[in-house]
């Protein structure tokens, strides 16, 4: 699936859970991440940074590299309506109340990682929130809370910026995990990353 209005959140209001702890307590990324192919998928929004879809991000695939809780599912019939490129898509994250789904670890850059995505409540109060944890290759980690963000039951977003943890020029195996917090649920589509450098 693809997007056009985005999820995102202020790095500036994201609140540190765990600093940078011990190499013993995180997992090392690969020497090296894959050259991603990118577009400005966002220059509808005057944003023109590169980005890439995430790995089962578009849940067309029924969520194989996302872990649920909480009744959590892909649901089926459903999808981002902006895009009339995405019109045959028949696929979004369903999160219920409590629920939660966390991608499978991705290979970044550490400098300034953006991240995108759509959502929108299913009933009232429908909230997001998104837990990104960042382990360098030296074995650094940080974990990053966003912000909790009310949606409408439109497919769209606050367009607010969303900076992945700061752990310097290296690469950092992320892991972002999509939480509903609020009293009704939520649907989440398209999931995009900008890795800002390439090799």
């Amino acid at each position: 699936m693809r997007t056009l209005r985005a999820i995102a959140i202020a790095s500036a209001l994201a609140v540190p859970l765990a600093g940078l702890v011990p190499a013993g307590a995180a997992q090392a990324a690969p020497e090296d991440c894959p050259t991603r192919v990118t577009a400005p998928i966002f220059a509808w929004a005057l944003d023109w940074n590169q980005y890439f879809a995430m790995p089962g991000g578009g849940f067309e695939d029924g969520g194989n590299t996302w872990t649920t809780s909480g009744g959590a599912r892909v649901a089926s019939g459903v999808n981002e309506t902006i895009l009339s490129s995405s019109a045959g898509d028949t696929h979004a994250l369903d999160l219920p109340s409590g629920s939660a789904a966390t991608a499978a670890p991705l290979c970044v850059e550490g400098t300034a990682t953006l991240m995108r995505f759509f959502a929108r409540s299913k009933g009232l109060l429908g909230i997001a929130l998104v837990v990104v944890t960042a382990r360098t290759e030296s074995g650094a980690t940080q974990v990053l809370l966003s912000p909790a963000i009310p949606l409408t039951s439109a497919w769209s977003a606050p367009l607010l910026l969303f900076r992945l943890p700061l752990l310097g020029d290296e690469f950092t195996s992320v892991t972002v995990s999509i939480r509903s917090i609020g009293v009704g649920g939520i649907n989440v589509d398209d999931v995009y990353i900008d890795p800002l450098k390439q090799h």
